[in-house]
């Protein structure tokens, strides 16, 4: 019973007398009016050609001198670019040389230590830099 109760409209609802004609009009309008929009979108590192024609009817040269700023902010983002590249891989090529040397000289080290009767010296030297060789290899290097 309490289902039907909740399928009814309250009564406050159902007692409105009001008829949608009052609110609209009993006839329809004579004359509609027609609204359209327009939406126009320009991505791009340029404005749009129309908008370069409005820049050169306002002052005379401004397309150009747009040009001229684009072409030249595109070039100087390139050379910027290019020299990341070349710096990154300056510093990963010092890197190796460095961890080259550095292994290197571990191993000298190990080995002269153990040239020179101090075994125990030369396996922790070796086995430490032994462990750490096969440690980044298998991890890799995380950034």
């Amino acid at each position: 019973m309490s289902k039907e109760k909740d399928k009814e409209p309250p009564k406050e609802v159902l007692d409105v007398d009001y008829d949608i004609t009052d609110a609209v009009g009993s006839k329809p309008p004579e004359t509609a009016q027609l609204q359209s929009v327009m939406f126009s979108q320009h991505e791009g590192p340029l404005p749009h050609p129309q908008i370069y024609s409005e820049y050169e009817k306002v002052l005379p040269g401004a397309a150009e001198k747009l040009m001229q700023m684009s072409l030249e902010s595109h070039q100087h983002i390139m050379f910027c670019e290019k020299e990341t590249i070349k710096n990154d891989y300056k510093l990963k090529t010092r890197g190796q040389r460095f961890g080259m040397s550095s292994v290197f000289l571990a191993f000298v080290t190990s080995g002269l230590l153990g040239f020179f009767n101090h075994p125990t010296a030369a396996s922790i030297i070796g086995g430490a830099t032994l462990v750490s060789i096969v440690a980044i290899f298998i991890t890799g290097r995380s950034k």
